[in-house]
């Protein structure tokens, strides 16, 4: 068995004549195939040997889907195991296609589109997607936030709109900047966006796993303690002071924000990056 491609949203394993994709729900188009022949795939992937390439990759797939890390000395059979149980609850599908019976020179994997990828340099977009993989999340929710903080620009340089001494990508504050990055503010606003993605992987290494929803991912950024929480979660009350400075999050005026109504912005961040003339 060998390996043809693995992105975020699939994986595609050969086997003789016959190409097994498995891909999270929504992915793959099933309106035609019947959950039989669905089910029936993935049975027929069970009886197949599985080498270390195809595990990896397999792994490599399941990762950011999981919810947590999963050891380096997992078995094959535990992974199997795990993604059979998420075909059964729905989280996954998987069909078998013909292969072709000419294939002729390996072909490159299709890019994978992200939210907001045509706004970013390929390679910028390439690191965010092997960040996200690492953080296990979706690397649409990093551009999201990312677009949403820099103000649409994916600036390294950027500072807070209304004056404050917040910078870059993730508007980092100068005591995030000169104690967890240990960099000057100059240095830091300095750094190509390419490169300032390293010190925004290492602000978001310690919730890694964690990070289960959008909310969860932005809540890094704006409020760690609300990571994990409901969305209904207040992250502000009147007459706190943090509520004053960020009332104009306050959609329903209840003198309190949740933590869904602060992620909101970032919602609709997600959704326009997600649209065809923003995405790529």
């Amino acid at each position: 068995m060998s390996v043809a491609y693995s992105t975020f949203d699939s994986v595609r394993l050969r086997s003789g004549g016959q190409v097994l994709v498995l891909a999270r729900a929504g992915a793959l188009d099933l309106a035609d195939v019947p959950y039989e022949d669905s089910w029936g795939a993935w049975r027929t992937f069970l009886t197949l040997p599985l080498d270390a390439a195809s595990l990896a990759a397999l792994k490599q797939f399941w990762k950011p889907l999981r919810g947590s890390q999963p050891s380096g000395s997992q078995s094959d059979q535990e992974i199997r195991a795990e993604v059979a149980a998420a075909l059964r609850g729905g989280r996954l599908s998987c069909i078998l296609q013909a292969a072709d019976p000419s294939p002729g020179p390996p072909q490159p994997p299709p890019a994978q589109k992200i939210a907001w990828g045509n706004a970013v340099s390929a390679a910028f977009k390439a690191k965010v997607i092997a960040i996200a993989a690492d953080l296990q999340i979706d690397p649409d929710w990093m551009m999201a936030i990312m677009n949403f903080e820099s103000g649409g620009t994916f600036s390294s340089d950027i500072q807070n709109r209304g004056g404050s001494h917040f910078y870059g990508l993730i508007q980092a504050g100068i005591p995030v900047i000169t104690g967890t990055f240990g960099l000057s503010v100059k240095e830091y606003r300095d750094l190509d966006p390419v490169d300032q993605l390293d010190y925004v992987k290492q602000y978001f290494e310690p919730y890694a796993g964690r990070m289960h929803t959008l909310s969860d991912a932005y809540m890094v950024v704006l409020w760690p303690r609300a990571v994990g929480q409901a969305e209904t979660f207040v992250l502000f009350q009147d007459p706190k002071k943090a509520y004053q400075q960020n009332k104009g999050l306050d959609a329903d005026k209840d003198k309190k924000v949740t933590k869904a109504e602060a992620t909101a912005a970032v919602q609709k961040s997600l959704t326009d990056g997600q649209n065809v003339k923003n995405a790529g």
